[in-house]
């Protein structure tokens, strides 16, 4: 028997960045067009780097453990990022924020061995991952480069890929970046790192040969390109172009424009309208085409859910418990309203297309969006073949999207709307969230569902996807090809020779 009342903790809710679930295919999307690229790997030095330590750390041993490892790793990461702290470049680089308050402290002589390696335990301290940077955001990426790979008898442990005539290997890279820093830098990093003391006269010694942007013109460098221009995934047979081709792109928008502060999705917006124009018909073209749709899908899906989180909280019904059915058909209502669509089919909005104003409303704007982007794609079904032939894990997406809105033509447009808010926002964001929690526990919803009833529990703003060409553009300032949002010399060059290729 029970005396009082059961208390559980409240689990937190969490942000999320994908709520209602169709975020997927724009991150598909990128994922594809720049293989072994993320949105945090800002500095391209780092793939050279850590080739050289993997080589350095087998070189003086006979046997690898896991804990040696994970130590050599976080100690080198930690001391890369105290030799940028001093400097005027230091973005982008891990484990920059606890460097910076390291150096900030002033001391001559700095002791880092519990900043990297708190209580001689992997984890916490400038990073939690217990491989550090490395293990959390790197490796990955390096694997998919085809520089470095896990140990056949013990993949919890990485090496580098060895020399090969067919594509840059982690050993070319690591070998290259030794030739760069000198056996001088080299063994004074080595014996600062093992000790994990090191003094700010040495800092400023190895600086100018440890960093990571602004890449001397040598044979580092030339490899670190070559590696971007090689094969999207150079241990396949099958030729792919894709990083490469988009590097072409981004190169030809810069060419082509001033841009003062750069936009990724100014970018896509380049592209799409090229692909749009028959200007550009590359395969890498096709994608970003297609990135750019979904992207404007999954923000204006976001502006419908944030405009409809906002209605349910400020909601006056007893206990704020809406129902679905009265309120999606008073949200519907007031949409073809402002879109002047009352008692007009699909197919009537769009014939009289030029007489809509396009509404300020953000619920209303966002479905004027969505027909505006159908209306201006007639021939998306040739894009979502290329996009289904060779982007195959992609589904679900804008192309879709536009499948679904031509099977409506004859439906009302505030038929379409209520499905649309019932459906795609209201119960997808509920069974998109009940997804991820049987997956990680993390509970992520914003609104609850009960017989019919909808409630509010949480708000959220609409964000665009970050499709990781911003890292591409950071790429291509350190290797010479941009400089302050500007193609130089070399950058033309190299377009040039692309667009002959």
């Amino acid at each position: 028997m029970s005396y009082a009342p059961f208390m559980g903790d409240n689990k937190p809710l969490s942000v999320g960045l994908n709520p209602l679930g169709i975020r997927t295919a724009s991150e598909q999307l990128f994922t594809t067009l720049l293989p072994g690229l993320n949105v945090v790997t800002l500095r391209i030095r780092y793939y050279s780097f850590y080739c050289w330590l993997l080589k350095s750390f087998y070189a003086k041993r006979t046997e690898a453990k896991k804990a040696d490892l994970q130590r050599y790793i976080r100690m080198s990461e930690l001391l890369m990022a105290l030799i940028h702290a001093q400097s005027n470049f230091s973005g982008g680089v891990p484990g920059i924020t606890r460097a910076s308050e390291i150096i900030a402290k002033g001391e001559e002589t700095i002791n880092f061995n519990e900043d990297a390696m708190p209580k001689g335990k992997p984890i916490g301290g400038y990073w939690k991952g217990s491989y550090g940077a490395f293990g959390t955001y790197y490796a990955a990426s390096l694997q998919e480069m085809g520089i470095i790979r896990p140990l056949i008898d013990n993949t919890n442990l990485y090496n580098i890929t060895p020399k090969t005539e067919d594509y840059i290997s982690g050993e070319d890279l690591a070998d290259a970046f030794a030739e760069s820093i000198g056996n001088k830098m080299g063994n004074l990093f080595e014996a600062c790192a093992h000790s994990g003391v090191v003094t700010r006269k040495q800092l400023a010694e190895m600086e100018s040969f440890f960093q990571s942007h602004n890449l001397r013109e040598n044979k580092e460098c030339a490899l670190l390109l070559d590696m971007l221009l090689q094969n999207d995934r150079p241990y396949i047979l099958k030729e792919s172009k894709l990083r490469k081709n988009s590097l072409r792109l981004l190169l030809g928008y810069l060419s082509e424009n001033h841009v003062d502060n750069f936009s990724e999705l100014d970018f896509a917006r380049y592209v799409y309208d090229n692909y749009n124009k028959g200007t550009e018909d590359s395969l890498a073209a096709v994608g970003w085409y297609a990135y750019y749709l979904n992207d404007s899908r999954q923000y204006e899906a976001l502006n419908i859910f944030d405009v409809l989180l906002k209605r349910l909280h400020e909601s006056k019904r007893p206990g704020q418990w809406e129902n679905i059915d009265e309120l999606t058909s008073e949200l519907a209502e007031d949409i073809c309203h402002n879109l002047n669509a009352d008692s007009r089919t699909l197919k009537q909005l769009f014939s009289d297309w030029k007489s809509i104003k396009e509404p300020e409303e953000q619920m209303a704007h966002a479905f004027y969006v969505f027909f505006e982007n159908y209306r201006v794609n007639p021939k998306y079904k040739d894009c979502k073949s290329i996009i289904r032939q060779f982007f195959r894990n992609v589904s679900n997406d804008a192309l879709d999207a536009f499948d679904t809105i031509e099977r409506s033509m004859d439906k009302m447009v505030n038929d379409y709307v209520k499905w649309y808010l019932t459906e795609k926002i209201i119960y997808n964001h509920y069974s998109e969230s009940m997804r991820k929690y049987s997956q990680n526990r993390i509970p992520t919803q914003k609104l609850t569902i009960e017989n019919g009833y909808v409630r509010g529990i949480a708000t959220y703003s609409a964000t665009h996807s970050s499709p990781r060409i911003d890292t591409l553009r950071n790429y291509a300032t350190d290797l010479g090809l941009i400089s302050d949002n500007k193609i130089t010399p070399k950058g033309l060059q190299l377009l040039n020779s692309l667009k002959d290729d």
